[in-house]
């Protein structure tokens, strides 16, 4: 079984997300990385960006004969300072990885959301923010999700408007 990472540069606005030293690759992605099936190619990068929001990451990849990407997702270990996961190897033949990062928004406010409620101090504008974000969501949904959704943004949305 073979491997070649590939390595995908993306112009984005800001803010800038760096992925860089992308495992496996053998001379800088000059040969294949080999394994066995029935094993789990682990995958590994470094990937931050400037300021406090939080990252989620997930490693895209296309076995021999597929037509579209399937995705795994990538978990921060803090010991190593990277982010790890896995593809399973089911099939002989070329396969193909990359990797993908965005600011995850949802983790960032229920992060600060936590925070500041141990803090005992008010969350009434994080609730609004949350209220928002949730809006934002219900907008891709459907049916009964969406439904969810929209109720729970008005409850959060009633919760940062507390009777004076």
């Amino acid at each position: 079984m073979t491997w070649r990472g590939e390595i995908v540069t993306q112009k984005a606005a800001f803010p800038a997300i760096v992925i860089e030293c992308v495992t496996p690759v053998v001379d800088g992605g000059r040969y294949p990385v080999k394994r066995v099936i029935g094993e789990q190619l682990e995958v590994g990068a470094d990937i931050f960006k400037d300021g406090h929001d939080l990252l989620s990451a997930q490693v895209l990849y296309r076995g021999p004969g597929d037509t579209g990407w399937h995705a795994a997702p990538l978990r921060f270990v803090y010991d190593d300072d990277r982010w790890y996961g896995a593809v399973p190897l089911d099939r002989i033949g070329p396969w193909r990885f990359t990797i993908e990062a965005w600011v995850d928004a949802f983790a960032t406010w229920r992060t600060e959301l936590e925070k500041k409620f141990a803090a005992g101090q008010s969350v009434d504008s994080e609730l609004l923010e949350g209220a928002e974000l949730v809006h934002q969501a219900s907008r891709h949904a459907r049916g009964e999700s969406r439904d969810a959704l929209d109720a729970a943004a008005a409850q959060l949305a009633a919760a940062g408007h507390p009777a004076a």
